[in-house]
């Protein structure tokens, strides 16, 4: 789910023109899941995630990203 949602945003920022750093992307991939994790409620409370560079490695192979 979360892949989903970020493969969306970065979408949408390149069809907006705007660049996202490797920083940015681990940003907002945590703020997405801190969403999705309260949305889920205690269910997922002792899930964490760092969005590590490995984790936003296989994310971009996942998803084809190139040119970030």
């Amino acid at each position: 789910v979360l892949g989903v949602f970020g493969f969306l945003w970065i979408e949408g920022q390149n069809q907006r023109q705007v660049s996202v750093s490797l920083n940015i992307i681990q940003f907002k991939a945590k703020s997405l899941f801190s969403k999705i994790k309260e949305e889920n409620g205690e269910v997922s409370h002792n899930v964490e995630f760092n969005a590590s560079r490995g984790w936003f490695e296989r994310f971009k192979n996942h998803f084809n990203f190139h040119n970030i």
